[in-house]
């Protein structure tokens, strides 16, 4: 990060640079998601401070003193008005930098904003002053001078607990996906609420339900199937695509015990109630 920016060592504190991400990753050949991740760990350790995305005003600091500004209104007449506007617009600019607004700054001078931008260009070549536009690009400031690598220090302990942390995160997902409890219980009681209700209608519940009563499904199924069949004939695969209540196997089984019993037969390629 340093280098990309051509900070020397014990340079870089407190300053801020925009971070083009994919521009970054692409110079040295870096994977994006650990880059993002190895920023909020260089966070943690108070290195760098790291905004995704975050809008930040243009601002203006004056780089030479009120003495030489003067001389440099004098020697250069035609900055003289802009010059004059900036400080009558903004007070405190020799001292601190101070948030601008390129529109008002146009009304005041007489320009248009792309006239305010260009001439603040200007003077920031000319290093009367430093001109930062507005941004909303991933910021990264430098909360430390650029460190020696072998100065740096890592804080293994915090890396450990996020690890630990991922884990027990990572064995929650399997064990949701894995236990033959009401999703509801599970998820609430990962927030703490331990006496929930099951909810009755997650996969978990109606395959209980399925369980405790195998003759009213299979009667529920049939009814259905009668429905369907008293309308019009249909193929395996309609008659299936048409019964709401249990899964494929259960609605084949039903229609093939349906079938052995003669209630419903096959007429062509297609079935009918007997």
């Amino acid at each position: 990060m340093a280098n990309y920016y051509q900070l020397a060592y014990g340079a870089g504190g407190g300053l801020s640079f925009d971070l083009n991400i994919g521009d970054f990753c692409s110079h040295f050949k870096l994977d994006s998601v650990k880059t993002l991740n190895s920023l909020k760990f260089l966070e943690l350790d108070e290195y760098l401070a790291f905004n995704e995305s975050v809008f930040l005003p243009s601002r203006l600091k004056f780089m030479v003193m009120n003495e030489q500004l003067y001389n440099f209104q004098i020697q250069n007449q035609g900055w003289d008005p802009f010059i004059k506007a900036l400080l009558r617009s903004y007070g405190g600019a020799f001292e601190n930098y101070v948030n601008i607004r390129e529109f008002d700054l146009a009304k005041r001078a007489n320009l248009n904003v792309q006239q305010v931008i260009e001439g603040l260009k200007q003077l920031n070549e000319f290093k009367i002053l430093n001109y930062e536009q507005q941004t909303d690009t991933p910021q990264v400031t430098w909360l430390k001078p650029r460190q020696d690598a072998k100065a740096l220090y890592i804080n293994k302990k915090v890396i450990d607990e996020r690890k630990a942390n991922y884990r027990i995160k990572m064995e929650a997902v399997f064990s949701y996906a894995e236990q033959k409890t009401c999703r509801s219980i599970l998820l609430l009681a990962y927030f703490n609420e331990m006496k929930a209700p099951k909810c009755g209608v997650c996969d978990v519940c109606l395959e209980e339900k399925r369980q405790k009563n195998p003759a009213q499904l299979f009667d529920t199924i049939t009814n259905e199937i009668f429905q369907l069949l008293t309308k019009e004939a249909l193929s395996t695969g309609s008659l299936v695509s048409g019964i709401f209540t249990g899964t494929e196997k259960e609605k084949i089984e039903t229609i093939r015990i349906l079938l052995d019993s003669g209630k419903i037969k096959f007429t062509g390629d297609k079935l009918n109630l007997k």
